[in-house]
């Protein structure tokens, strides 16, 4: 029997997709893009529709039962949007997060992977910066995807989220359009109608 124990440490949090399918689906607006890319919550608009919950292929929203309405990380916009790193950033003692711009800390996700590979962990791969459009956090992995517990392998916009959003719900909105248009040009052309026996 190996007996061996590997710890294997990640941080679990909101990805900030560049094509979040928490946005898509928001029918309330509750759930937006901020100025640095962050996916925001306005939880003031929130409806507790849980669409968020099903659709994110990470699995990050939650709902709460005695609010009503769903949470998640916001990246920090208040302390981001005053020039301050995330509270995680800040208060991690080793220094393994960051914060810069998207293309600096892909940069150094990629030097470390070279570095992580050059001491003998194969797998290393820099983590998110290729799924849907790219995400505005990343994970620096030495083993692979599918290694790490409820860390989704090459994940993507759900099918469902695709097909309800771009053909659905899109062909709903034309058909209803069309409906009243019919009725609207029925009533031009012929008038009201009237019951039998006031006609004219």
């Amino acid at each position: 029997i190996d007996d061996k124990i590997t710890w294997s440490f990640r941080k679990d949090g909101c990805m900030h997709c560049t094509d979040a399918s928490c946005v898509r689906v928001c029918p309330s607006g509750a759930l937006t893009y901020g100025p640095t890319g962050a996916v925001m919550l306005h939880e003031a608009r929130c409806i507790g529709c849980k669409y968020c919950v099903i659709a994110c292929p990470f699995s990050i929203p939650r709902y709460d039962s005695e609010s009503e309405k769903t949470y998640k990380c916001s990246l920090c916009s208040d302390r981001t949007s005053n020039n301050l790193t995330p509270a995680c950033v800040k208060a991690c003692p080793t220094g393994t997060l960051s914060w810069g711009t998207k293309e600096d800390m892909i940069e150094k996700g990629d030097k470390r992977v070279a570095e992580l590979v050059e001491s003998g962990y194969e797998n290393a791969s820099l983590y998110g910066d290729k799924y849907v459009e790219g995400t505005h956090v990343m994970y620096v992995l030495t083993e692979e995807e599918g290694y790490y517990d409820e860390l989704v392998k090459s994940p993507s916009v759900p099918l469902s989220v695709k097909l309800w959003k771009g053909v659905a719900k899109p062909l709903g909105l034309f058909t209803i359009g069309a409906v009243i248009g019919a009725a609207l040009l029925h009533f031009v052309i012929k008038g009201p109608k009237r019951p039998k026996g006031e006609e004219g």
